[in-house]
């Protein structure tokens, strides 16, 4: 359900779906509000969901298209990435990828191959420097 204010839009879950209880009140000052709904402004085309302080799951969560975490995430047993990069930096040249070519993990820094990774072996590319004797 769709319910709108004139300055927000709330999107409140279906019964039994998500989050089954959600609680909306009109405050004194006639500002709509709900304890677990979806909120965006009336203007925007994107909502915002809000959780609790924390949220457990204990089988499969789909998001459409990202997550975005402020602080710590602890993956509890592994996490996949279906043939696509691993990135550190907001650089997008900056990657860690598996290749099923090579059957190799590897490493690129701003579009530059320098570190791959295979089954008992692995591969420095470019110039490296080593801090003691090698």
């Amino acid at each position: 359900a769709k319910i709108a204010d004139g300055s927000y839009v709330h999107t409140l879950p279906p019964y039994g779906e998500g989050q089954s209880a959600t609680i909306c009140s009109c405050t004194p000052n006639n500002v709509f509000i709900c304890s677990a709904s979806t909120i965006r402004t009336t203007a925007a085309s994107t909502g915002v969901a809000n959780f609790p302080e924390s949220l457990s799951v204990t089988d499969a969560v789909k998001f459409a298209s990202s997550l975005s975490v402020r602080s710590f995430t602890k993956l509890g047993s592994y996490m996949r990435l279906n043939d696509q990069p691993l990135q550190w930096s907001t650089d997008a040249n900056t990657y860690g990828q598996y290749s099923t070519s090579s059957s190799r993990i590897e490493f690129y820094v701003s579009s530059t191959r320098s570190l791959s990774l295979g089954s008992g072996s692995g591969t420095l590319h470019g110039t490296w420097n080593s801090d003691g004797v090698v």
